[in-house]
Order: structure tokens, then C-alpha cells, then sequence
């Protein structure tokens, strides 16, 4: 187990908020020679280094569990501990390989890596249950997981393991989408609240049971495949939709996003979540931290085939209420040289990993949701920061330009539907300060003058 510390004097930079539908416009845009192809000697995406020192808790001590037995002795350790540990929250991530589309790709020569056996469902649900017993988070979100499966045996076999879980609802069941995404949460530990599914992601709230001060929203997301401007377009909408509901339902909840975003750290999608609060979440990556640098998320692969290896697989946080703690590295170094190698020559599923992904994986400490925020006075709320003030009135002086003029006389169309727009605008820009009391406050004073 490696771990980082690093002192960081510069302060946090403020992110704009902004409308959700500028949000998705500016999460759209899409290039293909942008996204994956500028790597360093050490394999790290060119970006990188700059995304880890502006990481906002890039100050912090993480550990890294370089394997699955570093993983499970401590989330085995932190278990055993008293009830601060038992706050941590420890959150596995993993495109599973549906079923369906493993034997629709072997109709048309795809897997032949993979020796039979270890392809077929029979063979690879056996593995793939070693592989969660060991991991055993207390939270466990999966993606292509095919809705026959999951009523015959995750489900069941999971619930002998102590968790319970959900599946996106009927809805997304249709003959041409034979799977979906699909959480698990042991129920010991946690307590669903709310759930809902949306296109390519399942949202849920839960509240711990031995803190009912404590909740987390976590949205498990399989993101459009298209690479063209119109899945771009596509990935962004499905996220906008978690997010929303998050922000709706739970607005001071710690948010973790995770799963197939199918598209790289570099693309627009992630550059509008470095720089802007979505919904008011501000959200940090889970494998942007500066004691990630030697992952296999970071300077490798989360999808491996041969010939094609790629990073599309992710965790995202609300660093705001969220402490990042440790990471996952599912590979040791010698189950690298073993199983991938040096190239592109080797990829999964086989004997040893039961999916074409590897899981990633995070614990957080929480430091909660309705904590004693809730029970306090105005008086005794953290005041709003000078420079904050100011921004929020230089962000409502730009707004108030915006404002269409009255006139006298009856209003045509065309002014109803200014000022229709005008006060969407204005609401938009008020809900980007959601669970943020004092942001609130003052948004809604310079709102009546």
C-alpha cells in the first residue's frame, strides 16, 4: 500500500455556475483527434499533471491498495475499528460484460482471446463472485448487467452476501437493450431512501443506519458509446439527469458519480466537471489526485482487449462533503506482467478477470449530509467570504443586464417569452447554490434588491 501527502497553500479556486443547458452545451463538444492520444513516456494522459495540482484535496494523504488483497485488509481493518472508521464508505465501480453483448461480439469474431470456457456466463459468474467477495465494498455498482441475470443470480447470490440491490426499472428492459446498470448496498450499513432510473444511469439516496445524520446520493452511469458529436451531446444529457434529481431530492447529500463514462479524462465532458459546478455539485476525480499516478485508471487501461486499451471507466466525488481516503488499483505488478504486459497484445475477459473492464474503486469519508448545519442558527452559520460576495454580485450584475425591458402597455409575445426566459435564468442561476445555506441566503437577498 503506497500513500501521497502534499502540502497545497493555493486556494481553492471558485466554479461558476451557470444553467444546466449550458452546462450540457459546453459538456458536448467533441473532436476526435482531442480525446485519448496525447499520453506521456509514463503513459499518463498529457493533461494530467495539471488536473492533480489543482486537485482540491490533492493535500491530503490517500492510500493506494495496489491489489485486491491490499483492498480487502483494509476495508477488513477499517471494519474492525471503532465507529469513526466505520463512518468510511467504500464504493466499487464495474462494467461486467453483459452476457448478451459477449455473444453477439463472438458471432462476429470478436473475443477470440478468450477461451470459451472462461467467456460464457457459467463460466465467468463463478469468478466474478470470488472477485466481489474479496472486494466486498459497501457499495457495489455495476454496468451491463443483463436483467434476466440479475433476478437469477446477482441478486440472489448477493443477498446471501449480506447486500441488496437495485436495477434500472422496466422501462429500459426493450428487446434491443437487454441490460442495464444495476447497485448493491449492504444493508447493515445502509438504508435506500429514494431511487430513480433515468436513460444509462440508476441514481439512489441512502442515509447511514448508525448515522441518520449522514447521506450520500450516488448516481451509476453507462454513458452513450457513440464517439461523434451527437453522442457527446448524448453523454452529457444522461449525466445532466442524475445530477439534477441529486440536487432536487437530497441537496446537501455527498455525491459520487461512477461507472462507463465511455469517454477519456480529456474530453469536454470532464473539463466542464473540472470547471464548473453542475447542479451545484462541485466535483472532484477520484483518479486525479497526485497519489494515483501509478494506477492502471491513470497510466493504463480500465478496458482491455487486445489492440485496444482505454480509460473509460470513472469516479467522481462531491469534494465539498467528501473526503477521499484510499484508492483502488484492482492489479498487483505482477498481475500486470502477467495478464496485460508491456503492449496491446493481451486483454480480458479469461481465467483471472471475468469482464473486458477492470473495477475501480474509492474510499471516502463522509463528513455527512444533514450534519449539525441543519440544527443550527443563522446566527451561528459560517459567514460568506468577502471575495465570494463579490462574485455572486458580479455574477448578478451580468444576470440583471440580461433583463428585458418593461415598457408600458400590454406585453407582446415576443417580450412574455423574454421574460419567461429571463426568470428561468434566474432561477437556474439561484438552485446553482443548493445546499449551500449562506450562498442561498444572499442569492435570494440581492434577488429582491
Amino acid at each position: 500500500m503506497s500513500s501521497h501527502s502534499k502540502e497545497d497553500t493555493s486556494a481553492t479556486k471558485q466554479k461558476p455556475h451557470i444553467d444546466s443547458e449550458r452546462i450540457v452545451e459546453l459538456a458536448s463538444s467533441f473532436s476526435t483527434t482531442d480525446v485519448g492520444y496525447g499520453r506521456d513516456e509514463h503513459g499518463r494522459l498529457a493533461g494530467w499533471q495539471e488536473w492533480a495540482h489543482g486537485h482540491p484535496q490533492k493535500e491530503n494523504t490517500v492510500h493506494v491498495c495496489n491489489g485486491r488483497h491490499e483492498w480487502e485488509m483494509a476495508n477488513d481493518s477499517n471494519r474492525r475499528k471503532g465507529e469513526d472508521h466505520q463512518q468510511l464508505l467504500s464504493v466499487v465501480s464495474w462494467n461486467t460484460l453483459s452476457e448478451t453483448w459477449y455473444e453477439l461480439d463472438c458471432r462476429s469474431g470478436g473475443y477470440a482471446h478468450t477461451p470459451r470456457e472462461y467467456g460464457v456466463w457459467e463460466g465467468r459468474f463463478p469468478l466474478l463472485i470470488r472477485w466481489i467477495s474479496r472486494l466486498r465494498p459497501d457499495i457495489l455498482v455495476l454496468q451491463e448487467v443483463d436483467f434476466e441475470r440479475f433476478d437469477s443470480h446477482l441478486l440472489p447470490r448477493l443477498r446471501e452476501m449480506g447486500y441488496e440491490g437495485l436495477v434500472q426499472t422496466n422501462r429500459k428492459q426493450r428487446p434491443d437493450q437487454p441490460c442495464g446498470v444495476a447497485t448493491f448496498w449492504l444493508r447493515d450499513k445502509l438504508e435506500l431512501l429514494d431511487q430513480r432510473s433515468f436513460s444509462r444511469s440508476l441514481a439512489a439516496h441512502f442515509r447511514y443506519k448508525n448515522n441518520d445524520k449522514k447521506h450520500v446520493c450516488l448516481a451509476n452511469i453507462h454513458l452513450e458509446s457513440s464517439q461523434s458529436e451527437t453522442g457527446a451531446n448524448k453523454r452529457a444529457r444522461q449525466l445532466n439527469s442524475p445530477l439534477e434529481w441529486a440536487a432536487r431530492v437530497a441537496p446537501s447529500s455527498s455525491v459520487i458519480v461512477c461507472g462507463d463514462c465511455n469517454t477519456g479524462a480529456d474530453s469536454s465532458l470532464f473539463h466542464v466537471l473540472r470547471t464548473h459546478r453542475w447542479h451545484g455539485h462541485d466535483f472532484a476525480s477520484v483518479y486525479e489526485h497526485p497519489a494515483t499516478s501509478e494506477t492502471l485508471p491513470v497510466n493504463r487501461a480500465t478496458f482491455a482487449v487486445p489492440r485496444h486499451h482505454y480509460v473509460i471507466d470513472h469516479m467522481l466525488y462531491s469534494h465539498d462533503s467528501t473526503t477521499l481516503n484510499a484508492v483502488l488499483n484492482a492489479l498487483t505488478r505482477d498481475e500486470i506482467d502477467e495478464h496485460l504486459g508491456s503492449g496491446f497484445d493481451k486483454g480480458f475477459p479469461n481465467e483471472f478477470c471475468p469482464s473486458d473492464h477492470l473495477p475501480i474503486g474509492a474510499v471516502f469519508d463522509v463528513r455527512g449530509t444533514n450534519d449539525e448545519a441543519d440544527d443550527t442558527t443563522a446566527s451561528s452559520r459560517p459567514p460568506l467570504g468577502e471575495g465570494r460576495r463579490k462574485e455572486l454580485e458580479c455574477q448578478w450584475q451580468v444576470l440583471q443586464a440580461e433583463k428585458p425591458p418593461h415598457r408600458k402597455g400590454l406585453p407582446t409575445p415576443e417580450e412574455i417569452e423574454a421574460r419567461r426566459e429571463y426568470s428561468r435564468k434566474v432561477k437556474a442561476w439561484k438552485s446553482g447554490f443548493e445546499g449551500n445555506v449562506a450562498e442561498t441566503e444572499f442569492a435570494e437577498a440581492l434577488i429582491k434588491g
